[in-house]
């Protein structure tokens, strides 16, 4: 028997559960097919968060206007496009609501709600910065990876203690990692820091070796299995 992990986090529990049985690192992909030559105005930055509700937007919508205040100061107006919601799990939206409202309330955010996973990689495909302010233990994190696949630096948490976003996500790297409790004062003014600084000064991230395409992975899934059954 084997099982496949998508992260060396999720590689871990399943060796813990399943002591005798082989676990291999086989990671989530992006489409390849779907990656664009970036396009992206410095002076105009679009920023975008493309996760649940529940997994930090509140920690971020908390933390825009400021974020949005001292960019422009510096003389570039960011834009934060919000693609989150809870229909894409087939659930209802009221618990969110009022912080949907609040977010289009704020300076320069676009409220696109839960988008089909193509139109989601167009937004990619013209922002530079994923703002991710993670308060939820991820197992592998498809938005950072579609994000550093399509070119764009990472401000997210630094979850190397508990979960799978630091395998890929390097600090200084292609991202920034901001260590303790998402909810806390600490964090969100260092978050507020790394986001401004992402913004303004615009960075190059580099991903070989930390991101694959389906492709890819598909091909190590199928050289994996097949080295097993001959």
């Amino acid at each position: 028997d084997l099982f496949f992990a998508i992260s060396n986090h999720s590689k871990i529990d399943i060796q813990n559960s399943f002591p005798e049985k082989e676990v291999l690192l086989q990671r989530n992909g992006y489409r390849s097919d779907w990656i664009q030559n970036k396009k992206i105005d410095n002076k105009n930055p679009v920023c975008l968060y493309g996760s649940t509700p529940f997994r930090g937007l509140s920690i971020l919508a908390n933390c825009w206007k400021e974020i949005y205040e001292k960019c422009v100061i510096k003389g570039v107006k960011p834009t934060l496009k919000v693609c989150s919601g809870m229909s894409l799990y087939q659930q209802p939206e009221s618990d969110f609501i009022e912080l949907y409202n609040y977010l289009k309330s704020l300076p320069n955010v676009i409220f696109l709600g839960a988008i089909p996973q193509k139109e989601l990689y167009k937004e990619l495909n013209h922002s530079s910065v994923l703002l991710y302010s993670c308060n939820w233990t991820e197992t592998g994190c498809m938005i950072c990876t579609e994000s550093l696949a399509n070119g764009m630096w990472v401000v997210t948490t630094d979850d190397s203690d508990y979960g799978a976003i630091s395998e890929q996500v390097k600090n200084g790297v292609n991202g920034y990692l901001i260590k303790g409790n998402a909810n806390s004062e600490e964090y969100k003014k260092e978050f507020i820091e790394k986001s401004i600084d992402s913004i303004v000064n615009p960075k190059t991230p580099v991903s070989e070796g930390l991101v694959f395409s389906w492709d890819e992975q598909s091909e190590l899934m199928r050289k994996s299995i097949e080295e097993r059954i001959k």
